[in-house]
């Protein structure tokens, strides 16, 4: 199975549109096109951008002997043409889960939210996370060059239509229908995770959103010690943010009050430094080195390349966000 050469193309289009460093050589192409007397610039931009990138950079490289920045040029050259898609990741300590993988479980870990902007105005897009994406660039010794993407089903929020419900207190949102069907991507480190709960005041297909707040659990250690290091403190914190599917009573719910966590939990615990370090290394067990568990179901999607380079899996970093 591969990924269609659209899907691609939309991928590499919206890392290198949303890459800050990458902005002024877009400008110096958007002007290049306006000039050829291009109608539409911008579907011109999204469609042919990466090639010209790619051509600009290594002219300056190799013809004129200029400096370029080896990240710039790496993102420029394109990933290679194998996929890692993953049903699980965890993003700065947020656990997220795919829907395929969520339904045979009793935990919700699949919504994402994301600002956006629709008709010139700033707005939050509510949807589920349908994939997960990595991206490998070219690497060396130095660097591991890798993007994680999020592929959403973006829920139809458009307030004309009325598939939003704000009351100043509660939002709730239609799951009946999608739109930004063809811009589903955005980065791992983009998405807020949301959960979305039942609304038995408007019934199906409304679900009120729920944003997740972190859990913060530190380990303070309770004797000075010298030889411990500076940051052990926040390597050693431990956070579990899955949500059971638990159906709520909108018109009950004290407004202020809806927390994603069980009734009995109770925030700002104190432990034992020794449990918590405990629990860090039998999460560690659990979780890859590059952030994602091991459990995750990892498929790979082979393009036939001549060009394709080998793939290093030591590590992972990403330098473009």
């Amino acid at each position: 199975m591969t990924y269609n050469e659209k899907d691609y193309d939309k991928m590499l289009w919206y890392i290198l549109n949303n890459t800050p460093e990458v902005e002024p050589f877009i400008e110096i192409c958007r002007t290049e096109l306006e000039s050829a007397g291009n109608v539409d610039v911008d579907r011109a931009l999204a469609k042919e951008f990466a090639g010209w990138f790619n051509k600009h950079l290594a002219t300056r490289k190799f013809v004129h002997g200029e400096e370029v920045n080896e990240d710039l040029y790496a993102l420029a050259s394109e990933p290679h043409l194998r996929v890692h898609l993953f049903s699980g990741c965890l993003v700065n300590g947020v656990r997220y889960h795919t829907l395929d993988r969520e339904r045979s479980r009793k935990t919700q870990n699949s919504g994402v939210m994301v600002e956006g902007s629709h008709n010139g105005g700033d707005i939050d897009l509510y949807g589920q996370l349908k994939e997960i994406i990595q991206l490998q660039y070219n690497s060396d010794s130095n660097s591991q060059r890798t993007v994680v993407l999020f592929q959403c089903n973006w829920f139809d929020t458009c307030s004309k239509k009325s598939r939003i419900k704000d009351d100043g207190h509660f939002k709730s949102v239609s799951h009946g229908s999608c739109w930004y069907k063809d811009d589903p991507f955005i980065f791992a480190t983009q998405a807020t995770k949301v959960f979305y709960l039942e609304d038995n005041k408007h019934g199906e297909p409304w679900k009120v959103v729920q944003k997740f707040s972190h859990r913060h659990l530190w380990n303070v250690p309770e004797e000075e010690n010298d030889d411990l290091p500076a940051q052990a403190e926040h390597e050693l914190s431990y956070q579990d943010d899955e949500q059971e599917n638990t159906s709520f009573q909108v018109a009950d719910l004290e407004r202020a009050s809806i927390n994603e966590q069980p009734s009995n939990y109770e925030d700002g615990i104190c432990v034992q430094a020794s449990l918590v370090d405990q629990i860090q290394r039998e999460r560690e067990l659990e979780v890859e080195e590059n952030g994602f568990e091991d459990d995750a179901d990892e498929t790979v999607r082979q393009y036939d390349s001549e060009n394709e380079g080998p793939i290093h899996d030591d590590g992972e970093y990403s330098d473009f966000e």
